[in-house]
C-alpha cells in the first residue's frame, strides 16, 4: 500500500496525520482492543513532496557527472 499511494501521487493526502496505536487491556483471560491516536505523544507523520522520489546514492552521482540528485535530497 505504501508504494501504491506514492505511485498514485496521493501519499500527502493519505499518509499525513497522527499515527494510530492499539491499546490492549487484559482482564483475566479476556482482551479488549482500543484504537487510539498518538497525538499526545507528538508522533505526527509527515510525507513531504520530495518523498515521492527517493534519494540517489552519492556514489552513483559521483560515477556520472551529468546525474543530479532528486529534488529535496
Amino acid at each position: 500500500r505504501f508504494f501504491d499511494v506514492r505511485r498514485w501521487m496521493i501519499a500527502m493526502d493519505v499518509l499525513n496525520g497522527f499515527n494510530k496505536a492499539m491499546k490492549i487491556t487484559k482482564t483475566g483471560n479476556n482482551y479488549t482492543y482500543n484504537k487510539i491516536d498518538v497525538e499526545a505523544a507528538g508522533r505526527r507523520r509527515s510525507f513531504r513532496p520530495e518523498m515521492y522520489l527517493l534519494p540517489i546514492y552519492r556514489e552513483e552521482i559521483t560515477k556520472s557527472p551529468k546525474m543530479i540528485q532528486n529534488p529535496g535530497w
